[in-house]
């Protein structure tokens, strides 16, 4: 600061520094580093402080761009994660064949549903005491063609009906067998107490939904004899009875059906013994064209396979005149997200992608041993279907899914439960003198891969008790097929 001071005549002119020493560059720390103001260029202090803002906008620039991509990218997840969900949903509710018949509407509620008296009158049901039967030891009731297809007794050239057996909490997987079998169709469903009900109104539900089921199924209920059918519902879900869902939410029906169940009827259940082999030759008896594919319901055959059978059947020397002779359908299984495979090769890839395997590889490999997947793996395609090969290295414990007369063994009714059912009747089918033959290109798929971890100790149980039942029925084979068993030895 400039000062003037006048003395007498004369003027002296002196700097003072306005700031006192002791306070100067005491405002932080960093200006206490810095040099001081009389003695730093103003280009600098200038320079210093540019620099200083554009580090701070670097900085804020770069905050706002990692906040701007942590909402971007958190965005994007929760949108992905949205359209898993949906898809996986729509999956689930809309099953790919359910539609719903324009002839029978058959009243549908404000929200789609479909009331159960309704569906109940859509169709004939025939259910009579006096026409029933029961089993040779008077332990299972049975009542033949309850419900019948509309083609019952009409299949003009069709040649083979699948046969297949379940119980009635299985029934919906019906709905896929039957759109890629579309041909005739027996199928024996175990009934016991409120099953009943709940069956003949899902069967009802199912011939609505399901135009190919309409036309080819007919169905035979057996139930135990110590719990006769309940035509009604339980009163714990009363609320519940009046509706089921529309054909287009086809997978929410049957499990809203069987809370119908009691919980002394799940009791029950979960000790009761599913009679396979009953059911099996049920659903046979059922047949009425020359051959039968008879399977369990969760395998799925590849499409077309009815149609060329027809043709095999009607057409081919071992088809036409060799009554002793059974085609085995080589089966594969696969993870049930999966659809099945359209053709041979398609399979082929499956396998050589580890997504597909031999049925029951990893559980018991004797299952389906002597089928020898990797021998028919590797014949080449066929346009028309053949009998590729003969099975000569037969092993008990073999049990593969097959098309035959009705000349072939029954299934032995002692074995009840799970264990001995139908490797006992291929053993019977084996000291009897039947040809096994491998079909090519034909294939089945069972949904679902099987582990050891996956089946229950009950089964073991049920195993030790019919292994006990096979001791007694070898040597009943061996005194029927004596002459038999004594030229090949």
């Amino acid at each position: 600061m400039l000062v003037r001071e006048k003395r007498g005549k004369s003027l002296s002119v002196t700097f003072v520094d306005p700031v006192p020493l002791e306070s100067r560059n005491t405002s932080s720390t960093f200006l206490k580093n810095s040099p001081a103001p009389d003695k730093q260029p103003a280009w600098k202090n200038y320079r210093f402080q540019h620099i200083m803002r554009q580090r701070c906008r670097l900085i804020c620039s770069r905050s706002s761009l990692y906040v701007y991509v942590t909402v971007i990218a958190l965005f994007t997840l929760c949108n992905i994660l949205a359209i898993i969900l949906i898809s996986r949903s729509s999956k689930q509710n809309d099953h790919p064949i359910a539609k719903i018949n324009a002839e029978e509407p058959l009243f549908p509620l404000q929200d789609g549903g479909l009331l159960i008296g309704n569906l109940l009158s859509s169709f004939v049901f025939n259910f009579n005491q006096s026409s029933s039967r029961t089993d040779s030891k008077r332990t299972y009731i049975i009542h033949d063609s309850v419900v019948v297809g509309n083609a019952y007794g009409s299949y003009g050239k069709s040649q083979v009906t699948l046969a297949t057996q379940c119980s009635v909490d299985r029934l919906h997987m019906l709905f896929e067998l039957a759109d890629i079998w579309r041909a005739p169709m027996s199928v024996a469903v175990f009934v016991p107490g409120v099953d009943f009900y709940i069956a003949k109104v899902y069967i009802a539900y199912l011939r609505l939904c399901s135009q190919v089921i309409r036309t080819n199924a007919t169905f035979h209920f057996l139930y135990h004899r110590d719990m006769a059918p309940s035509d009604s519902y339980s009163s714990e879900h009363a609320h519940d009875h009046q509706a089921v869902p529309s054909c287009a939410r086809s997978s929410e029906a049957l499990p809203l059906l069987l809370r119908y169940r009691t919980s002394s009827f799940r009791r029950w259940w979960q000790q009761a013994l599913h009679p396979q082999n009953h059911l099996r030759n049920v659903a046979r008896r059922g047949v009425k064209t020359p051959y039968h594919f008879l399977t369990d319901i969760d395998i799925l055959p590849i499409a077309g396979l009815a149609h060329q059978l027809d043709v095999f059947l009607s057409t081919s020397s071992k088809g036409k005149s060799c009554p002793k002779c059974v085609f085995v359908v080589p089966t594969y299984e696969m993870p049930e997200q999966l659809p099945v495979p359209r053709s041979k090769d398609e399979l082929l890839e499956r396998i050589r992608r580890k997504q597909s395997r031999p049925f029951h590889a990893k559980v018991f490999i004797h299952n389906q041993f002597a089928t020898n997947h990797s021998l028919w793996e590797k014949i080449p395609y066929s346009k028309q279907l053949e009998a590729a090969y003969k099975i000569s290295n037969y092993e008990f414990f073999y049990e593969p899914f097959y098309v035959a007369r009705a000349n072939v063994p029954l299934y032995d009714e002692r074995f009840i439960g799970y264990g001995f059912t139908r490797n006992t009747q291929v053993f019977e089918m084996h000291l009897a003198g039947f040809e096994l033959w491998v079909l090519n290109p034909a294939f089945a798929i069972h949904r679902g891969v099987q582990n050891k971890r996956g089946r229950g100790a009950w089964r073991e149980r049920q195993n030790i008790i019919n292994r006990k039942q096979f001791i007694r029925f070898k040597n009943e084979m061996a005194i029927k097929y004596r002459s038999r068993t004594k030229g090949r030895s």
